[in-house]
């Protein structure tokens, strides 16, 4: 059995440094002032010149429903445009669409027998990839999945032959594996509960076939729970008023691994703790804690913080992945960003319009998250409209993304690592990740292949730049006839440029749906 990782000594070394947990030296910080800038029901308070590109100027914070007691576990549902939140203390989950408004869904979630329990209702909640509702229950102590029927499913409610404590919050890998917190707020006493089976409260991760590995057991009270962009990095809140920090670990195939103080908030007066958080495609990390949602580098610098009116306790991606649902004591709030995230159950689709008409495209979140975050970047930020198909083979493919239609190329973000090992095969209507020479080249470019390419030399064979492949993320599902179109249109040389349409063929618009 493998040893889960203990936390004690990366704590104690942190107290002993500045809150943060950059190992550089940060950016230089900019004084917004305690109040920050006015944003409708709330406030923004920016700290950092980098909150500007994801929390742009001028974002209006909204309060969407309200009259609950607290609010928790927020989760979009793509296909519904629904938005899923627990009320914790009132023992219901509640369902919110833009037209018709919130209402109960799940009400009430626990029926049982609540003696000896502190808390009995839901708490973090998301989808499967089959898009079904998983829920971390208090009451029953257990993790449960919502099936057609409305019946619900136990996933897991013990670890070695004992009760969990009361499962807190959650989150699934690309693999299946779900990652989970299991503190004792559940349970009236909290540690001391005579109920409490177990002496530690761990940090779970849960395999596809079932199995239950400990992670971590000696967090004092672990709470809100994410992974990084690329799946490396585990982040866990703390919300032990005596320790308030959010830890970061990494993943291998052994378990969690450097156990680190990711940010420490001990100095911090303002109501609430490390809790839930959320993760955009950049690495980012947008964590509710004193005060407001903490927003953070990938490199543990503090870039500013978004402050409803009331205090949060997690957030959620939802609408096109640029809308951050946060769940604040009675209320319920969002915030249209200039970055987005995963949204869990269901694959994002980007609608292209050129100037030969429509594409959809879906883009395979789970086997290639480093290449569709990179994409939907490009996309939020306008970056490919305007820019054309500059390179058109006939029963081969039509590359495009980088260029003006007078053949100025586009300033792009940093190169991405390749993810061609993902298992994709470039064949008919799959869309790629075009790049140079080096490996890890990517930027902007794609391309969607009009026929079977893997003969080519475009999948992954080896580990050599001319072996290695390019990544697929998508697939076209709807407008094939149009990209064949494209394909067969008249080109030319044009400078260094081959295979150039005679007539520019535009990108007029990505839309994400």
């Amino acid at each position: 059995m493998r040893t889960p990782i203990s936390v004690t000594a990366a704590v104690l070394a942190a107290l002993t440094m500045a809150c943060g947990g950059a190992p550089d030296e940060p950016a230089e910080e900019v004084d917004a002032g305690p109040a920050g800038e006015a944003a409708g029901a709330g406030r923004i308070v920016r700290v950092n010149p980098r909150l500007d590109r994801l929390v742009p100027v001028g974002a209006t914070i909204e309060k969407i429903a309200e009259g609950y007691v607290f609010t928790e576990g927020p989760v979009w549902v793509s296909g519904e445009s629904r938005l899923l939140f627990s009320d914790v203390r009132a023992n219901a989950i509640h369902q919110w669409t833009e037209a018709d408004g919130a209402s109960p869904f799940i009400d009430p979630v626990f029926e049982g027998d609540r003696e000896g329990l502190r808390s009995i209702s839901s708490n973090g909640l998301t989808l499967d990839s089959e898009g079904r509702l998983v829920i971390a229950e208090h009451g029953n102590r257990r993790i449960s999945r919502v099936e057609e029927d409305g019946s619900r499913t136990t996933l897991v409610d013990n670890y070695e032959g004992s009760r969990l404590n009361s499962p807190n919050d959650l989150v699934y890998a690309s693999d299946g594996s779900l990652y989970f917190t299991d503190p004792s707020y559940g349970l009236e006493g909290l540690e001391e509960s005579p109920l409490r089976e177990l002496d530690f409260n761990g940090i779970y991760r849960l395999s596809p076939d079932g199995e239950l590995e400990l992670l971590v057991r000696d967090q004092t009270r672990p709470n809100g729970i994410a992974l990084s962009h690329d799946e490396r990095v585990l982040y866990v809140a703390n919300s032990d008023a005596e320790q308030k920090v959010w830890m970061a670990y990494d993943l291998t195939e052994e378990g969690a691994a450097n156990a680190r103080v990711f940010y420490d908030v001990n100095d911090q007066d303002a109501p609430g703790a490390a809790d839930g958080m959320k993760v955009d495609w950049e690495g980012n990390v947008f964590a509710t804690g004193p005060g407001g949602v903490w927003v953070f580098g990938w490199d543990g610098v503090h870039l500013g913080t978004i402050v409803p009116d009331e205090n949060p306790a997690n957030v959620a991606w939802g609408g096109d992945g640029r809308t951050l649902y946060m769940t604040a004591n009675t209320g319920v709030y969002r915030v249209t960003l200039g970055t987005g995230g995963r949204i869990p159950g269901s694959n994002p689709r980007v609608v292209m319009e050129t100037t030969q008409g429509a594409v959809t495209m879906e883009l395979y979140q789970d086997q290639a998250p480093i290449s569709v975050g990179n994409f939907l970047q490009y996309v939020y930020a306008g970056f490919y409209e305007d820019t054309i198909f500059h390179r058109v083979i006939e029963d081969f493919m039509i590359q495009g993304g980088g260029f003006t239609d007078d053949l100025v190329q586009k300033f792009a973000r940093e190169s991405i690592r390749n993810e061609a090992t993902n298992g994709l095969s470039n064949r008919r209507g799959t869309v790629a990740m075009a790049r140079t020479a080096g490996i890890d080249s990517a930027t902007s470019q794609f391309f969607i292949n009009t026929r079977d390419n893997a003969r080519r030399g475009l999948d992954n064979r080896g580990t050599s730049p001319q072996e290695y492949g390019y990544a697929v993320f998508g697939e076209v599902v709807e407008g094939m006839d149009v990209v064949d179109a494209i394909s067969r249109v008249q080109t030319r040389r044009q400078g260094a440029h081959e295979a150039v349409p005679t007539t520019p063929v535009v990108i007029q618009s990505m839309t994400v749906q």
